[in-house]
């Protein structure tokens, strides 16, 4: 469910909770939630979706950059067409839970890669993490980047490791 939350846009716990609450009983039972029938003898079963601290006791519990990886692992086995522009940002999640620095299709508002870290002021480290991995493909594309992330390092990567292309924004 936080996977999912994550990659319909969901920026922060509130959100990716509320998307969760959204699903229908069909969606949820496809998902392998556990149910209860109804009624004694029914076909209709009844899937309970978590409540907020139960979202955020797993997030504090699990490995943020294990959990990120195997996501960014997937997106990539999934993913039919590169998309021909991405977009790298990263989120503070509100608290002590961490940062989370997605990599996203821009036409499509679907991430491609995600990573995430706990260490205070890690997002630059994170970021060049996600570009590094084998599985972060970006030859053909064209990178958005903000100011946070322009520097020479993050360039050469993307052009001379990675075969893409940057748009890097500045400020002053």
């Amino acid at each position: 469910l936080v996977a999912l939350g994550l990659l319909c846009g969901g920026t922060n716990l509130n959100a990716i909770v509320r998307h969760a609450r959204r699903l229908t009983r069909v969606q949820l039972r496809a998902l392998g939630m556990p149910g209860r029938r109804k009624s004694p003898g029914t076909h209709v079963w009844i899937y309970r979706v978590p409540d907020y601290e139960v979202f955020r006791g797993l997030l504090r519990r699990i490995d943020l950059d294990a959990f990120a990886r195997v996501l960014s692992e997937w997106l990539s086995a999934h993913r039919g067409a590169l998309p021909a522009h991405l977009c790298l940002d990263g989120k503070r999640v509100r608290g002590t839970l961490g940062t989370i620095v997605t990599l996203c299709d821009i036409e499509g508002k679907v991430p491609v890669a995600v990573g995430a870290t706990t260490a205070p002021g890690g997002e630059q480290g994170c970021a060049r993490e996600l570009l590094r991995r084998e599985s972060t493909v970006l030859a053909g594309s064209t990178v958005s980047l903000d100011a946070l992330y322009t520097n020479d390092e993050n360039a050469r990567l993307i052009v001379q490791e990675k075969g893409g292309d940057y748009l890097l924004s500045l400020k002053g």
